[in-house]
């Protein structure tokens, strides 16, 4: 069994698949294809995230009573 390590091409347009938000990483042992996406689509992602929820402003509400002592 292969602990598959992936090399990507470098992060550029160019490399990039035709779906135009993946890349392609080849297992350097068993050859194996695998897509992933790269930081042209990550980038965005993150962006619009911090800016809909501002610094400091959590996205998660605990509920205090289950906090037993």
């Amino acid at each position: 069994m292969c602990n598959h390590v992936f090399g990507y091409p470098i992060d550029r347009k160019e490399n990039y698949n035709p779906d135009g938000k993946t890349l392609t990483g080849i297992c350097k042992y068993c050859g194996v294809k695998q897509k992933s996406y790269g930081m042209r689509w990550t980038i965005p992602i993150e962006e619009n995230f911090l800016q809909e929820i501002p610094f400091g402003d959590s996205i998660f509400e605990f509920d205090k009573s289950a906090i037993i002592c």
